[in-house]
């Protein structure tokens, strides 16, 4: 499930810290601030994220064109 997530997220052209600092505004995923990669989330957290790929990426996508 990580490994899905973070192609997903890599290949659309975002970052793991694009990816956190879209978790950390949302509050989609647990203690995001002590997670260091894609390994360390949750399998049901990715799955979850995995469902919701649309939205996951347009989340990302709006978080960091606002950070520009």
């Amino acid at each position: 499930m990580q490994d899905e997530l973070a192609s997903l997220v890599i290949d659309a052209g975002f970052t793991f810290d694009e990816f956190k600092a879209w978790a950390v505004e949302s509050g989609n995923v647990d203690n995001i601030d002590s997670l260091a990669s894609f390994d360390d989330i949750p399998k049901d957290t990715a799955k979850r994220l995995l469902r919701a790929r649309v939205g996951l990426l347009d989340g990302i996508k709006r978080v960091t064109t606002a950070n520009v």
